[in-house]
């Protein structure tokens, strides 16, 4: 006999004991029984209720240790004042009978409140159900769902329980009521697998469920909203190997919160955290979803379709205004266009459609006019989707006394049926407009596997969700999992100056230009004179990050008399700017022209650890804020996406004459830096600006902050 999953026994359980069972439908107990029988649960239910004989037909006992058993899961509703009386039943059934394997604590009152009183609670509860070898959903949750072990602990209104392949797990149990019930009142109810409503995760927590999820026969995709968690990496890594085989689709608040942190560099200001998650969300093969609506549309997508094989979308409409509408909404993003088919199959569309049809004006839109009929709307969509240079399709339609959404629904439902019996696995999504007006042919669409939508934007983002998402499985499924690990550093970390900096920075292969430090005026001349015209001249000193705020830089030395001049200048200006900065002499550099000034910078986040980062560089880094994060260490090809997700990546193509500049030389440096903050005691660096030259780069300044010992 297969063993069990621990999780299972949330999931499948053979029978069910909900501990505060009551009479009284204001009560979340009584709520809870109730969405359990009306689940169609067919294992032994048995409601606990020491002042009751019976509730809502079945049997009550007085407490978990009268259940005459096998008793599987435990689902507690009372109030937590009566916790611990609770504990001290289980405990005596766990040691009579050892039976109960997972506990659902909806009950609030723990760590949630934030007080010494909260935590303290939580930390019995979880010790004891440890004890007891049981596993604890919550406290402070709605529960789970099931579909098909026809499991509902929640006290939710109206669940409907088709079966389907969704999955969806939340820290927030408002946000798992808003998914059951936005599923459950759908033109044509959505199927799902799974809803799981996390709570403190006081036990069971997400990276544990990701697991399960990713390995659980019945989920095709995976659902998460996620306010956050104390290990981001392991998070990651357990999402990345279910999205080899399915999507993980994520809904992350926290979008516009900073990290919190005081940063001196620009690598560190700019590292809020959701630009981090941002980062490791695109590395790690997660899709990331910016809204609810976007969320309830992939999962459906991605439940009912197949993938695209490629990015090439035709929309079929009678309607002008919003084909014109979704022709922008197609090419906004870059990542989706309308799709072009050859002569010959124009040809054959402006003979089989109406005179007046717009076809292909633009490529890949047919407005057939309020003339085309339900029939001619059917041939298009087969004759289309059975086009190699097609992608998927796009219905977009709305009732009027001529033309019925409904019949459409049954017709292209049927269509859709025989395309794919025949092999065409190509995605279809319909778009009914008009509201009410379509939830008949909407349900009908539905019920043929046809997912519908109630915008064309809400259609588009499906479809460009599920071109994103074939790109990442592509790209997963040679991905190997990080098996590094980090420490984060203690004590103080300090600045170091510029040349101990490009000291530790050559030993990972950072280039720089020729440089040499001087204590006296003298002295830069002489090292002007050996480095050669033209120079620049830099402020030495620990207590300066940014040295042109303070006049420490002067650019283009061409001779003797401008180095002289320059000396004297800077250390005046830097001395009535940063009075009480420690000035350890100048440096004298080579000048470098040309090229495209750009930043990578890394640094160890508290909870991330080690991060790297990407951007435009040079004095306009904080206001064009063009970067990027991924966290480290990143391989080549990961260097190089972050690069292709630049705004300023087509400077480094060649631009206005200028250019191609070697971006796989910048790729490198990227790659190194990300080795350097793994594995030395760095709390920050940053290169700004690096000089990418058309053979190669060049880090021309380098800040650097770290702990003692490195």
């Amino acid at each position: 006999m297969t063993q069990r999953h621990a999780l299972d026994y949330f999931f499948k359980p053979r029978s069910c004991a909900v501990v505060g069972a009551s009479k009284d439908p204001a009560k979340p107990g009584h709520q809870c029984l109730a969405a359990m029988i009306r689940a169609g649960f067919s294992g032994e239910l048995y409601p606990v209720n020491p002042r009751e004989q019976e509730i809502l037909g079945v049997k009550s006992y007085r407490s978990l240790t009268e259940i005459p058993g096998p008793l599987d899961l435990v689902v507690l509703c009372t109030p937590v004042e009566v916790v611990n009386h609770i504990l001290d039943d289980l405990g005596e059934r766990t040691k009579a009978k050892g039976d109960v394997r997972a506990m659902v604590v909806t009950t609030a009152g723990f760590s949630e409140l934030c007080t010494e009183e909260g935590v303290a609670r939580q930390e019995t509860l979880v010790k004891r159900l440890s004890e007891y070898g049981v596993r604890l959903m919550g406290p402070n949750c709605l529960g789970v769902i099931d579909t098909r072990g026809k499991v509902d602990t929640t006290f939710l209104l109206g669940v409907d329980m088709t079966p389907g392949g969704i999955s969806f797990v939340t820290q927030s149990g408002a946000l798992g009521a808003w998914f059951v019930q936005a599923w459950s009142s759908h033109p044509g109810p959505v199927g799902f697998s799974k809803m799981v409503s996390l709570g403190n995760m006081a036990d069971v927590n997400i990276v544990e469920l990701v697991e399960y999820l990713g390995q659980d026969d019945t989920t095709t995709v995976i659902g998460l909203y996620l306010e956050g968690t104390g290990d981001p990496r392991a998070l990651l890594e357990a999402a990345s190997e279910a999205a080899k085989r399915k999507p993980v689709i994520v809904l992350k608040t926290g979008r516009t919160s900073e990290g919190g942190r005081a940063a001196s560099s620009h690598t560190g200001s700019m590292a809020g955290k959701d630009q981090i998650w941002d980062g490791a969300f695109r590395q790690y093969g997660l899709l990331r979803v910016n809204t609810m609506d976007e969320l309830l549309d992939a999962m459906r997508s991605f439940d009912k379709l197949p993938l695209p094989t490629g990015n090439r979308l035709f929309v079929i409409t009678h309607a002008g205004g919003p084909g014109v509408y979704t022709t922008d909404l197609v090419f906004e993003t870059g990542e989706v266009v309308l799709a072009t088919v050859g002569d010959e199959v124009k040809q054959n569309l402006k003979r089989s459609l109406p005179p007046h049809a717009n076809v292909c004006t633009p490529d890949g839109l047919i407005d057939m006019t309020a003339s085309g009929t339900v029939a001619q709307h059917a041939w298009a969509t087969e004759y289309l989707l059975s086009q190699p240079e097609v992608d998927g399709a796009m219905v977009m339609d709305m009732q009027i006394p001529f033309f019925s959404i409904a019949q459409l629904s049954r017709e292209l439902g049927e269509t859709y049926k025989r395309l794919r019996e025949n092999g065409v696995s190509k995605p279809l999504l319909a778009v009914m407009l008009h509201g009410r007006w379509a939830e008949e042919g909407r349900a009908l669409f539905e019920a043929a596997g046809v997912p519908t939508y109630d915008s064309p934007d809400r259609a588009v983002a499906a479809f460009r969700n599920m071109v994103k998402y074939a790109s990442i499985k592509r790209r997963l499924a040679n991905r190997h999992r990080w098996n590094g690990s980090w420490e984060a550093p203690s004590g103080v970390a300090r600045m170091l100056t510029e040349t101990a900096a490009q000291g530790l920075l050559e030993k990972y292969g950072v280039s720089f230009p020729a440089t040499k430090s001087a204590l006296t005026l003298d002295e830069a001349v002489s090292a002007a004179r050996q480095i050669g015209y033209p120079v620049v001249m830099k402020v030495l000193s620990p207590d300066i990050a940014h040295k042109t705020e303070v006049g420490g830089v002067c650019l283009d030395l061409r001779d003797e008399d401008g180095v002289k001049r320059a000396y004297t200048m800077m250390l005046e200006s830097v001395g009535k700017s940063a009075p009480g900065a420690r000035i350890e002499g100048v440096l004298v550099q080579k000048m470098v022209s040309g090229g495209v000034e750009m930043i990578v910078g890394g640094l160890v986040d508290p909870v991330f650890g080690p991060v790297i980062m990407a951007g435009s560089g040079g004095i306009l880094t904080e206001l064009v804020k063009d970067t990027v994060f991924r966290l480290a260490p990143v391989d080549r090809e990961e260097a190089m996406a972050m690069l292709h997700q630049l705004k300023g990546y087509k400077m480094l193509l060649g631009f206005r004459g200028k250019g191609p500049y070697d971006v796989g030389a910048l790729a490198d440096l990227i790659v190194r830096l990300s080795e350097l903050v793994c594995k030395e005691k760095i709390k920050e660096v940053e290169l700004n600006p690096v000089k990418v030259l058309k053979e190669g780069c060049i880090a021309v300044d380098a800040l650097m902050w770290a702990y003692a010992g490195s």
